[in-house]
């Protein structure tokens, strides 16, 4: 109830629209006094002013070409003026990524390639965005919060979540993270009870999914590509220039995000998963749309 009243109470206060108080306190069965102190908190939480803004990795596409061979001249040429080797010359236009579901897509057909992984990261460390995501968080990471990451799972998710949304701050709507797993058997609707773990990278998710067998056992992975709907949960950025899991570039949102299931689009049958012993299979993988608030 609290989460359905507070994101209704959030939505007027950005919109400039007036709300019905009585009407609420029947609609959610709770008093007027409970619906007062949310307002109360909406209008004077400067946590609510302090939202990061978006991030769009794929604003300056990435287009992959495929590679045309140099003959010796060419290639001879090409050191003089370029002063490095180089095995090959852009030719034809093969992909090109200019969102998160093309981005999504291009991971679950080509996992291996490392044109999409670098692109990230590279965009990343160009990222005034991304800077300013970091500069908002905590200098020193909370201790709860490293071993999270060092040593998963944890044994209590209390202090976790507590340094979350001690620490945290909110995503814009419209904010694109990924996340790799089962979805499967989940509703289409669902509210965390603990931490939820993203990425700014879909490569990361993939392998996330894959780690400790997961994909194998399941036999199918699904390849969440995840908007913030409303900004409603808090999230810690892990730096991913100053941790030993930095690569993950991990975005943690708190407990009690609301997570919506839009569309679940099976990419192919086709994704080749290892087990333990190096024993593999193809399985099908998915992209899902979710919202998340």
């Amino acid at each position: 109830m609290y989460l359905e009243l507070k994101e209704e109470l959030l939505k007027a206060h950005n919109n400039k629209e007036k709300v019905n108080i009585d009407l609420l306190s029947k609609k959610y069965n709770c008093s007027i006094y409970q619906i007062f102190f949310i307002k109360y908190k909406i209008l004077f939480n400067k946590d609510f002013s302090q939202i990061l803004p978006i991030i769009d990795i794929y604003k300056d596409p990435l287009k992959i070409y495929s590679k045309k061979k140099l003959t010796e001249d060419e290639w001879s040429e090409y050191f003089k003026k370029n002063k490095r080797m180089i095995f090959g010359i852009d030719d034809k236009l093969q992909y090109s990524i200019s969102s998160s579901i093309d981005a999504a897509k291009y991971a679950a057909e080509k996992p291996a390639c490392p044109y999409l992984n670098s692109f990230v990261i590279k965009t990343l460390d160009k990222s005034k965005q991304y800077k300013y995501w970091i500069k908002m968080m905590p200098k020193n990471t909370p201790k709860c919060l490293i071993n999270y990451q060092e040593a998963y799972p944890p044994n209590s998710y209390y202090s976790i979540n507590k340094a979350i949304n001690m620490h945290g701050h909110y995503l814009s709507p419209k904010q694109v993270l990924f996340h790799g797993g089962g979805w499967k058997e989940y509703e289409e609707i669902i509210i965390t009870n603990r931490p939820f773990s993203t990425t700014l990278n879909p490569i990361v998710a993939l392998r996330n999914a894959e780690h400790g067998n997961k994909a194998y056992d399941n036999g199918y992975i699904d390849l969440l590509v995840i908007e913030v709907k409303e900004s409603l949960t808090k999230v810690f950025v892990f730096d991913k220039d100053s941790s030993n899991f930095g690569h993950e570039i991990e975005v943690l949102f708190a407990s009690n995000a609301k997570i919506e299931l839009i569309s679940r689009t099976k990419i192919s049958d086709n994704y080749k998963v290892f087990d333990f012993d190096q024993e593999y299979k193809y399985i099908p993988i998915y992209i899902l749309k979710m919202q998340i608030s």
